[in-house]
This record gives structure tokens, sequence and C-alpha cells, in this order.
């Protein structure tokens, strides 16, 4: 039997956007009009940045683009290569952090937050002149990375879960019925721990081994057990909650997994 475990540490994909952060890719509305963000999910940890105190978006329009508004083909690699090298130019002259890339309306949005405006403005102006689509505005409180770029808890979960499900797809799993899906989590003391188990059994699960492991900084581990339908939303929902709780308790739910 093959046991698929995937945890929250492994589940967010690399793009080729920045081989140096890792990236997460997501589908939702912006104005009522379909997308998908690329989402820089490395500086969530340190944002805001004191040093970069500017945002930077670049527009690029898409010479084709599919039914749902989102370029294809080769104005893509275009816009892709585009983006590329505005990063590399910049980090020449000045900090930056590339966080976001969004498309949609036929159109690619580049997020960077930067150190010097008045810098930038002369560099891209030098180079691309009227050729490039671009504007800066400040925002020290890093807003639009927060609000518009970086998704809620709600779409982290979904990210994390349709991994795993794109998995389960490829060995051709049925998804018809419940599933027994093993759930891990770790915390800080063995009174937190405690606290969880009482949440989980008031939830129905079955409480599997606790142990100790070598993470200093959440070493009480415990497994947990309950069948569930495998329905993205449904599990999203789930997974959100048993996240919400582990970090009430100053801990951390490390993910699901499920026997194939």
């Amino acid at each position: 039997m093959l046991y698929l475990r995937i945890t929250t540490v492994l589940l967010f994909s690399f793009l080729a956007l920045n081989m140096n952060a890792q990236w997460g890719q997501y589908e939702a509305t912006w104005e009522n009009e379909p997308g998908i963000m690329s989402v820089n999910l490395d500086v969530k940890k340190i944002a805001p940045v004191d040093e970069l105190a500017f945002l930077l978006e670049i527009t690029q329009a898409g010479e084709e683009c599919d039914e749902n508004g989102l370029i294809i083909n080769a104005g893509l690699t275009t816009s892709e290569q585009t983006a590329v090298d505005v990063d590399s130019i910049l980090s020449t002259a000045m900090y930056v952090e590339d966080v976001g890339r969004l498309l949609y309306r036929c159109q690619s949005k580049d997020y960077y937050y930067i150190q010097d405006s008045s810098v930038a403005y002369q560099v891209l102006e030098a180079l691309y002149g009227l050729s490039l689509d671009f504007k800066i505005i400040e925002d020290k409180s890093w807003k639009v990375y927060e609000e518009l770029i970086y998704p809620d808890d709600f779409l982290v979960q979904t990210m994390i879960n349709k991994r795993i499900f794109n998995q389960l797809h490829e060995e051709a799993y049925n998804f018809e019925g419940k599933a027994l899906l093993q759930h891990y989590a770790s915390f800080s003391s063995e009174e937190d721990r405690h606290d969880y188990r009482r949440f989980l059994i008031q939830n129905n699960y079955k409480i599997g081994e606790m142990t100790i492991s070598a993470d200093e900084a959440r070493s009480y581990v415990i497994s947990f057990s309950r069948k569930d339908k495998l329905h993205l939303e449904r599990l999203s929902n789930i997974t959100l909650r048993l996240d919400q709780k582990a970090i009430s308790l100053a801990g951390s739910y490390d993910g699901w997994g499920i026997e194939l």
C-alpha cells in the first residue's frame, strides 16, 4: 500500500519567476474578472520591510489570450521575460523584492517592492521609455501585498489541498465516498498538545500516536484520524479549522495523508 502524505512545508509549487523564493499560485476574481495570481510566499514572513516603502506595478498587454482573458503562447513568455529583466536591472541599483504576478483581462501585472522610487523611474524610463506601462506608489505597510496579492487563510488551505488532490488524480484515486485521513500537528508544550487533543475528541477524531520529535520549537507531536469526504472546498474548511486551532495554542497543523 502507498501512503501519501504531504505536509504544509512541502506544498507550494516553485515557479520560474524567482528561483530563490517559494512561489504559489491560485485562481480568483478581481473586479469580477477571473484571473491567476502567482505570489511570493516567502516574503510574508518579513513583510512589511521598512527599506521597501514603494510598490512598482508593471502592466503588459497580451497579444493572444484565452476565453478567460489569460495571456497565452508567445505573449506570455515575452511578458515573463520582461518581468525577470526588470527585476534583474533594478536589483543592480537597489534592494528589490518581486512579490507577485497577476494574469487577467488579457494583461499581466507584476508587482515589486523597491527601495528608491526616483532611481526606479530614471532607470525604467531610460531603458524602456513609453514602451513599458508602469506606476510607482508609496506603500509602507505593504497593503497591496497583504490585501490584493497574498491569499486569505481559506485560499491558502485550498492551494495546499489542491496540490494533494492533483497527486491523487495522478494515482487514479476514487473520490467517491469517505476516506480515512491521517492528520498531524505539533506543539511547544505537552499542555498545549493536551488542549488540542481535547478539541479533536470533541470533533470526533480518533487520537493516534503522541510522540516527542527532535524539533526544539514544536517537539510535542500528535497524529489523529477521521473519515471525511474528499471534496476540495469541504476539506479546506476542515483543515483551516484544524490550522487555526493549532495556531491559537502556539502550535502547527502539519498536514494530512491518505493510504492508497
